[in-house]
């Protein structure tokens, strides 16, 4: 779906628990490029992600700091603001 030249991607909130306490997220995936993303297909994806279970780290001293480890989910990118101090410290080593 594009307005004004602009890409249009779906966008999810999550929230999860560390010792009691509630945080929150959002993340936004990324179809390959020759999904063009119409509205059938975001509407498909937000189906497929209400509910859904994710892999997220987070750092046990400052617990809003995550991110979603897979770089991928059902094909699609997934996109994230991560700081460099989530970066060095948990993205997978080779």
């Amino acid at each position: 779906m594009r307005e004004t030249n602009k890409a249009v991607l779906p966008t999810f909130a999550f929230s999860y628990q560390v010792s009691g306490e509630y945080y929150s997220g959002k993340f936004a995936l990324i179809p390959e490029r020759s999904l063009f993303p119409n509205r059938a297909l975001i509407e498909s994806m937000i189906e497929g992600m209400i509910g859904r279970k994710l892999l997220l780290r987070y750092n046990p001293r400052q617990p809003d700091a995550w991110f979603i480890p897979e770089e991928r989910i059902d094909g699609c990118k997934v996109a994230q603001r991560i700081g460099s101090q989530m970066i060095h410290r948990y993205y997978p080593r080779d």
